[in-house]
């Protein structure tokens, strides 16, 4: 997939992989460490103060669980509520899946990657399967690519409010 500079430090990028399978892609260089990315990320009680796309998350980030989670797609939408079914490699990644409207099979992922240079790649992507994605993939990856870098970046804020860099 190729991915589009949209700041120094923010990539972002979708890519149709087949009729009814659809990749949207973000990512973040987080001044920090993999171990403190992933501590604000699972720290779900703290959402609320952060930031306004995902605005609560009822649940633990625990492998085989599930989370109740109120989704914003932007500072205009109306809020909606998902329940998902989590997927955790501990530290690493953790995603949610669930089947949406019009049987679009969705599965959201969160990842962080530590960088040669002491500091995080965060990675937000989606992918959707199934159903209508045919018709929908394109339209829902261009919306995701224009919500999650806000996600992403109240992250990169929160975390490097919590561990202040020391130069």
């Amino acid at each position: 997939m190729e991915l589009t500079e949209i700041s120094p430090i923010e990539k972002v990028g979708y890519e149709k992989l087949k009729n009814s399978h659809w990749v949207a892609h973000t990512e973040i260089m987080i001044d920090a460490t993999p171990e403190q990315v992933w501590s604000v990320l699972t720290d779900t009680k703290s959402y609320p103060d952060w930031n306004e796309i995902i605005l609560k998350i009822d649940g633990e980030i625990v492998d085989k669980g599930e989370v109740d989670v109120l989704f914003k797609a932007g500072p205009k939408a109306k809020p909606q509520l998902f329940h998902n079914f989590l997927y955790v490699e501990d530290g690493v990644e953790f995603y949610w899946s669930q089947v949406q409207a019009l049987g679009i099979k969705d599965r959201h992922c969160f990842r962080v990657e530590a960088t040669e240079d002491g500091k995080t790649r965060f990675i937000q992507s989606d992918q959707a399967l199934g159903g209508l994605t045919w018709m929908l993939g394109k339209v829902a990856a261009k919306t995701q690519l224009e919500v999650y870098p806000m996600f992403n970046r109240s992250l990169k804020a929160e975390v490097e409010r919590r561990y202040p860099h020391k130069k």
